[in-house]
């Protein structure tokens, strides 16, 4: 399911059956191919507006994904980064980075996501900004942890002791050592950001019209729940799908990954 959603994502323009924006509004409330008055030209119904169901979805398909993908990498990149060098240098930066952690995790990341929006305003800039540094936190304790336990080894020792740098005792030491756990994270965390834009996009906030976004078409169908129940449904469904199976992938990851587990 994960690999149809990503393939729809990036042949939208290419498999949509019409333009997700166009509007007519003969055809608004257009019930879905399944009902007996539906009709083969629009299989998941139209919305208020005359828009196609099936073409906003795939196109929102592209924009949830694209904003989930960039605010796993960010965050894997911040976190990392910071949770890596904490680990190995120690002292005053691991402090800070660790009160960063704590300061964030302290605090419901929604309502900082809505100051923050409240503050600069409602656009597709602030809101990669806040998905870039949503999450950055667990990658950060994820990476320190690991590099804590993984320099106290004897091949990190032997490394010392042979006059490398620490640059290369991170690059070619560290870092191979601590990606899995990392990559299966940033699966985890790629359903949590989601999830973040559509609530946000739910809210009026997120990504703002005319880009179709999955929270912003189950809020402008929660209105039509009993006469159009597509328009609410068929969104919702795809948000359930994907966090579903990226979860999954992330399970199977894991496992994958993970030595211990290996054979079983």
């Amino acid at each position: 399911m994960a690999t149809l959603m990503v393939f729809a994502a990036l042949a939208a323009p290419l498999i949509s059956p019409h333009d997700p924006v166009s509007q007519t509004l003969v055809s608004r409330l257009q019930p879905t191919a399944l009902h007996s008055e539906g009709s083969s030209e629009y299989l998941l119904g139209t919305d208020q507006l005359g828009r196609d169901v099936l073409s906003r979805v795939i196109h929102g398909a592209r924009v949830s994904l694209g904003i989930g993908l960039f605010g796993m990498v960010v965050g894997l990149i911040i976190g990392s980064t910071l949770g890596i060098l904490a680990g190995f240098t120690r002292g005053f930066f691991e402090d800070v980075v660790m009160f960063m952690v704590d300061v964030q995790l302290a605090l419901p990341f929604i309502i900082m996501a809505l100051a923050a929006i409240a503050i600069f305003g409602p656009s597709l800039p602030v809101l990669l900004v806040i998905v870039g540094i949503a999450g950055w936190e667990g990658f950060a304790r994820v990476s320190r942890g690991m590099v804590l336990s993984t320099t106290e080894n004897a091949y990190v020792e032997a490394a010392r002791a042979l006059g490398a740098s620490k640059f290369r005792i991170v690059m070619k030491h560290i870092v191979p050592n601590i990606t899995a756990p990392l990559i299966v994270l940033a699966t985890l965390n790629l359903t949590s950001i989601i999830l973040l834009e559509s609530t946000l996009s739910f809210l009026g906030i997120g990504v703002q019209p005319p880009m179709a976004s999955w929270g912003r078409m189950i809020a402008e169908g929660r209105d039509y729940l009993n006469t159009a129940w597509w328009l609410a449904v068929v969104p919702g469904a795809a948000i359930m799908m994907i966090t579903m199976s990226i979860s999954l992938f992330g399970d199977w990851l894991r496992d994958a990954l993970d030595p211990t587990l290996r054979g079983r």
